[in-house]
């Protein structure tokens, strides 16, 4: 709960869309399961499941009444036409809209691509979108569990899409599922 705040307080700072917020908290949610997971033993669609299964339950805000998010909320609501928390709702659906095609697309080896494009991550209005970006980071990170490298290199050559924060989800996942060992050696030195 604690760090479920601080994700939420970091991200209103730059990103104030419900889609941007919630991709964050979502993303440190899957950061956190991965950590449960073993990488010799991984099993990517177990681990979508503990994910898009514990959505509501993990990621309510339960804590917008308190200042001083309550001071934020009400600001945001009055230049919007609908609330925050009914955005917030609406856009929680969507995401686990997308999760549901993020497992259908490992499950069923859909090619990367066509899975981007299911995730509308080369829509123009939608392609830097937080909840968008996490999912097709999260797919790369489950369907290339097994080669970090490769995972994060698909990303990176995915062009057309916001293919910096695709690759950072997918490598932070993968890097948090294999350890410091996952960064080849020539990466080590990259600035940045």
């Amino acid at each position: 709960k604690k760090i479920k705040r601080y994700i939420f307080s970091n991200s209103i700072v730059t990103h104030g869309h419900p889609r941007a917020i919630l991709g964050a908290l979502f993303f440190g949610l899957s950061l956190d399961t991965i950590f449960t997971f073993r990488s010799d033993s991984f099993n990517p669609l177990k681990y979508l499941e503990l994910i898009g299964n514990s959505i509501h339950e993990e990621l309510d805000l339960d804590f917008l009444a308190e200042f001083p998010y309550s001071s934020w909320i009400t600001e945001w609501n009055s230049e919007h036409p609908s609330t925050f928390l009914e955005s917030y709702a609406k856009t929680t659906e969507e995401l686990l809209n997308l999760m549901r095609c993020v497992y259908k697309g490992v499950k069923d080896n859909i090619g990367d691509k066509q899975m981007l494009e299911m995730l509308g991550c080369f829509n123009p209005e939608s392609k830097s979108s937080g909840i968008g970006t996490v999912a097709a980071g999260i797919y790369f990170a489950c369907k290339y569990h097994n080669n970090p490298e490769y995972s994060v290199t698909k990303a990176v050559n995915s062009l057309g899409s916001d293919t910096d924060s695709i690759a950072a989800f997918a490598g932070a996942l993968t890097g948090a599922l294999h350890g410091i060992s996952a960064i080849p050696v020539i990466w080590r030195d990259i600035q940045d």
